[in-house]
Order: C-alpha cells, then sequence, then structure tokens
C-alpha cells in the first residue's frame, strides 16, 4: 500500500454515492461484480 502525504491528501476528491444495481460480471477470470453508482450528478 502506497502511503501519502497529508498535502497529497487534501488534493484528493471524493465522492458519495449509492449503489443502485450489480450483478455478477459472468466475463471476468476472476469472481467480481459490475456496479452502478448515481453521484447524483
Amino acid at each position: 500500500m502506497t502511503v501519502i502525504t497529508l498535502e497529497h491528501f487534501d488534493e484528493v476528491e471524493m465522492r458519495v454515492g449509492t449503489v443502485t444495481n450489480a450483478s455478477l460480471n459472468k466475463r471476468a477470470r476472476k469472481p467480481a461484480y459490475k456496479v452502478m453508482v448515481d453521484l447524483g450528478e
């Protein structure tokens, strides 16, 4: 895991969303989900 400085953390743009749909991705080599997220934009 990469550790960043507080100055770099202040530059990160974080967003919160609501998961509206999740489905199994059958084409993935390892188990994975396709997730739809509503960011309210």
